[in-house]
């Protein structure tokens, strides 16, 4: 679901609102509500909102000045305002931002639901307009389906529930906060599913670049599911209608339903397909049979956690056990499912899901097995290296703040977009988990921290300098409000007892 926060200084108008909102209703979900602008700004550089709702008149940073900072950031996040008649003409300036939606004191229930919906449809656009990377999206699409794949089809032959399985892969994959569109085709005969995934591919190159499309075929059956907010039912629709008489005798007939989440959505699937014998997975539009691995898995996994702390013997084992897979289709599976899992949890996974890229399109099960081999040895020899001091995902995290702190873009999700390639909200709830604090909270630290440094080390420098050197960009306003924040003074003031303590 959509994401919105709610932002203004009078407690009766900030529980009002979040109270009486059916968000759910309208596809969105009530992410948090923020008294003054600097707080909400910081939780915006943690996870941005679709929709902020914000007053306009707030102290501190009001709510210009905080539409005005997101847009700097190149945020997608939409802002409905909240004015008193006394402003309107000050609501007004922030049109040049592109806000479309404002409210004039005191609004109705209903004003409040149809600007929000209509503010939802806006975000859902504006993404749209700003593809991400297509390496990147590469990257993000093969983890997505490597994951759906290997869920599907141990929840399909373990007797393992279907929580158990999300736990071991939701460093990869949301499955929680995103609702997933799903089509049932019938009448759609073995024989002709080559020719359909042709047409589908065409028809996606064309019209649904940079969207994940997961699909299952089983017994006539297509079964095709996306979560992108963009992607509209109209274009899947009109590609039935035009192609439903080209495959048999029978024309193709459909049906679609909206799944709330991606865990609800592997357990339709499985009580879809648990009746079956067998079905197909489709990556990269070729099917794909699915084969029960359940006990090769088990016996590899079992193998894996005695060559961690094992000898050279267990290691080879456990790649021995690779070598017994003669079928490349049950080889990849096996490959992909269990470096996904042993990767899941650790800061390894970003270099992973890269690697796993580069083996998707091998067709030779002997080269095949040199890279996976290699690989289990790479993972293994650095895990008995470390003995426990295992650099961490959140190390990593820090790390490249660090290295990045002059960038002003730079939130958890562009961290986890263009450098990890893993799930938002996973990294979030570990890095709170790992460090005690918010990543939000822990960026800010650092920034004030080495602004204290660059001041202390010339006190005479431009404020306006300190805050671009930081990530502030040109936003040494709210920089010195942050500041003061944090410290109970502001920049100016800190550089001029830094010169007192040197006079003296």
């Amino acid at each position: 679901m959509q994401k919105i926060m709610i932002v203004d200084d009078e407690p009766i108008i900030l529980e009002g609102i979040s109270k009486m909102i059916d968000w759910e209703s309208i596809g969105a979900t009530l992410a948090g509500t923020y008294s003054n602008g600097v707080d909400a700004m910081t939780a915006i550089t943690e996870d941005p909102p679709d929709v902020c709702i914000a007053d306009i008149r707030m102290p501190g940073m009001n709510g210009l000045d905080l539409i005005r900072n997101c847009s700097e950031l190149h945020l997608d996040t939409q802002f409905i305002i909240l004015s008193g008649y006394s402003e309107f003409e000050y609501a007004q300036q922030s049109m040049k931002y592109g806000v479309r939606h404002y409210l004039l004191k005191p609004c109705s229930k209903d004003d409040i639901t149809k600007a929000t919906a209509e503010a939802l449809q806006d975000a859902r656009k504006a993404k749209e307009k700003h593809p991400v990377d297509n390496e990147v999206f590469l990257l993000h699409d093969a983890a997505r389906q490597g994951v759906m794949a290997s869920i599907i089809n141990e929840a399909m032959f373990r007797d393992q529930p279907v929580d158990d399985l999300i736990r071991q892969y939701e460093a990869y994959f949301d499955f929680d906060h995103y609702a997933f569109r799903l089509f049932y085709i019938y009448y759609l005969p073995p024989e002709k599913l080559g020719d359909f995934l042709a047409e589908l591919k065409e028809e996606y190159t064309r019209r649904m670049p940079q969207v994940t499309l997961y699909s299952v075929y089983v017994r006539n059956t297509y079964m095709l599911m996306y979560s992108d907010p963009k992607m509209e039912t109209g274009y899947v629709t009109n590609f039935l209608s035009r192609v439903r008489g080209d495959f048999g005798p029978t024309t193709l007939e459909w049906e679609n339903s909206l799944i709330p989440d991606g865990r609800r959505l592997v357990e339709v699937l499985i009580g879809k397909i648990r009746r079956y014998g067998s079905f197909y997975y489709i990556n990269n539009f070729q099917p794909f049979m699915e084969i029960n691995y359940t006990g090769i898995s088990n016996q590899i996994e079992s193998l894996y956690d005695k060559a961690v702390h094992g000898s050279p013997e267990d290691e080879q084992n456990l790649i021995s056990a690779f070598a017994a897979i003669k079928d490349l289709v049950l080889y990849r599976q096996m490959a992909v499912s269990f470096l996904l899992k042993i990767t899941n949890d650790t800061a390894e996974s970003y270099a992973m899901i890269e690697w796993l890229k580069g083996i998707e399109t091998q067709n030779s099960v002997d080269v095949l097995h040199d890279k996976v081999s290699g690989k289990i040895h790479e993972l293994l020899a650095a895990r008995r290296k470390a003995q426990g001091a295992e650099e961490s995902l959140t190390d990593r995290i820090c790390d490249y703040v660090n290295r990045n702190i002059d960038n002003p873009l730079l939130t958890l999700k562009y961290i986890c977009e263009q450098y990890l390639y893993m799930n938002v909200d996973y990294v979030s709830r570990k890095f709170h988990h790992e460090m005690g604090q918010k990543f939000s909270a822990y960026l800010t630290d650092v920034r004030i921290n080495r602004a204290q440094k660059i001041i202390e080390s010339n006190p005479n420098v431009l404020i306006a300098d300190v805050a671009e050197k930081i990530g502030f960009g040109n936003n040494p306003q709210y920089f010195s409000q942050l500041f003061r924040k944090k410290t109970g003074i502001t920049p100016s003031m800190y550089a001029e007892q830094i010169k007192a303590k040197k006079r003296n």
